[in-house]
């Protein structure tokens, strides 16, 4: 096993036996004989338990730490940490685990990073690599509960060249009735079963492809779910800035991307773009056996446009780069129900922000 795909399975046992069950259960866990906070309340203690956690690991292993304040409207103290710990021995490579990029799933990604960094501190591990973790990408999504940012971009669809923002989803277009309906919010069950009904109809005419492609990221809809936004986010010029500079002297690039939601209920799925595996099947085939990696063209998943991982691969073509979303399933979008009630949730949480 190479130390890359070490960390990688110290993060995925953590996530798989954490209590993904209970999110809201501010209870300790046994991870591996760290004791550690599952899942803080809210973002301040999450934020406070890395820097915690990453101030305790520098006390013995040499590192930097970043703190970058997002300014917000709201006048909320809204930063994104990061640390990075070189390896004790000269190594151009590199990994990068970021999490949070979308708000309300930051939580589970904040709880794998602090045992991560709990477990390298009571275990000295020396890692032969270069690591650097970023956390709580949208502090504001991490603290009010939101995927997007104050802005209402999702950030995982913002990482795109100017060119791009142009682009037009026509799914999206069609299905925007579904996606972005008007009127105020109502989750009642009479209002939850019309959407069901339309979802599905929507499904059994226009078909499961054109919905999952008007998830993919849309540029025109700015009170819409899914909105990339007319330009780079504050966080995603931060972001890019971090992966670049620590990035820019490494020959090898592993960066894992920490989210839940999407796929089967209490499994681990990790998702790549089909020209990332293409380019790079060898070493996809040797860090995932046993795992699997899926792709946007798998028919449970879809491309989205302006991800972070598509990002950092495109951003280092003269390297060697793996970069995969980790996803733990919670809602079963593999199945229709599943999928419905995940993109009602969606919907009316975006509906109710605004309206």
């Amino acid at each position: 096993m190479t130390l890359i795909s070490l960390i990688f399975t110290i993060l995925v046992t953590n996530a798989v036996q954490t209590n993904f069950a209970a999110p809201y259960e501010n209870k300790a866990a046994d991870l591996h004989g760290i004791l550690t906070t599952a899942f803080p309340r809210d973002y301040t203690s999450a934020r406070d338990a890395f820097k915690l956690a990453s101030e305790e690991l520098v006390k013995f292993q040499s590192g930097q730490l970043g703190s970058y304040r997002i300014p917000n409207r709201a006048g909320a103290d809204l930063t994104i940490e990061h640390i990075y710990l070189p390896a004790p021995k000269k190594s151009d490579k590199l990994v990068i685990i970021t999490s949070g990029i979308h708000g309300a799933e930051a939580y589970v990604g904040s709880a794998l990073q602090i045992a991560l960094l709990q477990q390298i501190t009571a275990k000295r591990d020396d890692f032969p690599y270069n690591i650097l973790i970023i956390h709580g990408l949208n502090p504001y999504g991490f603290k009010f509960f939101r995927r997007s940012n104050e802005n209402n971009v999702d950030l995982n669809r913002n990482f795109v060249s100017p060119e791009e923002f142009k682009i037009e989803n026509k799914s999206y277009k069609k299905l925007r009735r579904l996606f972005n309906p008007a009127g105020q919010a109502n989750a009642m069950w009479v209002a939850q079963t019309q959407f069901y009904l339309s979802a599905f109809w929507n499904q059994m005419i226009r078909g499961k492809k054109m919905i999952l492609s008007g998830l993919s990221g849309q540029y025109q809809d700015t009170n819409g779910p899914f909105y990339g936004g007319n330009q780079l986010q504050t966080e995603t010029i931060y972001a890019q800035y971090l992966i670049k500079k620590f990035g820019i002297f490494s020959s090898k690039i592993f960066h894992m991307d920490i989210h839940t939601g999407l796929g089967e209920r209490s499994r681990m799925h990790f998702i790549a773009s089909k020209e990332a595996v293409a380019a790079q099947s060898g070493f996809y085939q040797k860090i995932f056996e046993g795992y699997g990696v899926s792709t946007g063209d798998d028919k449970d998943f879809y491309p989205t446009t302006g991800d972070m991982i598509d990002w950092t691969r495109k951003s280092f073509p003269d390297k060697v780069v793996i970069s995969v979303a980790m996803e733990m399933g919670t809602m079963d979008s593999q199945t229709m129900m599943g999928g419905v009630k995940s993109l009602w949730i969606t919907v009316v949480e975006n509906q109710g922000y605004h309206r």
